[in-house]
């Protein structure tokens, strides 16, 4: 009888919650590749290429979308240069446009999108007022609509020259569009935690049975 309810009564062993940590690692590591996945699938900046802010230089470039979205044409450049100073010049100072009534806007650029000979989209850098901050800051000449597998021709020219932007080191930039990336971005951060909750419970479940089975030997 006492031996019978010592076996029935027995402290689990490491052995008794292997499987089920072995399926936790497992599972934690499918929804950490399939978040590498997305986020490596994304293609953000497909293609880029610097360009000399002089009057008539003309620049191009290509790319294949990746994705069935809108994609954003930028001019970027390296925040070198007073920031008040910069947002004038970029033209994309909107908070407080006053301002810049001492510096007008230095950048004119124009540019249209292809794909098969026929434009898919045209514009210029002083039909807008978007801008971005951060490591880099610009501004955003325009957007497209992209389909998936279509390679597309970038055609930039400069229509006015900018001698103080030309000191920022400026890159013209093909970049999805932000909203386009949120969903994605969504979905990423929920499998990166369901990743993270799976593995700790993996590692509570190790750090208890080894916490039951040295009782044993106790």
């Amino acid at each position: 009888m006492l031996l019978t309810l010592t076996v029935n009564n027995k402290i689990p062993s490491i052995g008794d919650h292997k499987k089920s940590i072995v399926v936790l690692l497992i599972v934690a590591a499918a929804f950490y590749g399939i978040a590498q996945y997305l986020l490596g699938g994304l293609d953000t900046e497909p293609t880029g290429f610097p360009v000399n802010l002089l009057e008539g230089h003309e620049y191009s470039g290509s790319f294949e979308a990746k994705w069935d979205v809108r994609y954003e044409i930028r001019l970027n450049s390296e925040r070198n240069l007073d920031l008040q100073e910069q947002n004038c010049l970029l033209g994309i100072e909107t908070v407080v446009p006053e301002r810049c009534a001492g510096t007008p806007p230095e950048l004119v650029v124009s540019w249209r999108i292809e794909t098969d000979n026929a434009v898919v989209a045209s514009g210029a850098s002083n039909d807008t007022h978007d801008g971005f901050w951060g490591p880099e800051m610009g501004k955003v000449l325009g957007s497209f609509p992209a389909s998936r597998g279509t390679i597309y021709s970038v055609q930039v020219r400069i229509e006015r020259s900018s001698p103080t932007l030309q000191q920022t080191n400026p890159r013209i930039k093909i970049r999805i569009r932000s909203q386009d990336l949120k969903w994605t971005y969504v979905w990423i951060g929920i499998m990166n935690q369901a990743a993270a909750f799976c593995l700790l419970l993996a590692i509570l479940l190790s750090i208890i049975s080894i916490a039951r089975y040295m009782r044993t030997r106790v």
